[in-house]
């Protein structure tokens, strides 16, 4: 969740809601060694070989940017995920005007 704070930095910089989807993409990449099967002792993990290009942290369309909160502060929240795909669930969002 973007706080109105941060989506006011965002839009006086010239940041449109692709931008910022771009703009973390690029970011939110894992290194292979850091998650391959056996990477600091732990069993599980990506099975090893491919490229040693970092992997995208979210499948194309993964994650979602919303809009919410109020004056207190420059306070953005990241809320985990459920399972996605088709077996999965999709988030669901409306508008809430509380002055009304």
């Amino acid at each position: 969740m973007l706080s109105p704070e941060h989506g006011r930095t965002f839009r006086e910089a010239g940041w449109d809601r692709a931008r910022l989807h771009r703009e973390l993409d690029a970011r939110l990449l894992l290194d292979r060694a850091e998650i391959a099967r056996g990477a600091g002792g732990i069993d599980e993990g990506m099975p090893g070989g491919g490229a040693d290009r970092p992997l995208p942290k979210f499948r194309p369309g993964g994650y979602m940017i919303m809009y919410a909160g109020g004056g207190a502060g420059m306070f953005s929240a990241v809320i985990g995920g459920w399972a996605g795909g088709p077996g999965g669930s999709a988030p669901v969002t409306r508008e809430v005007d509380p002055w009304r």
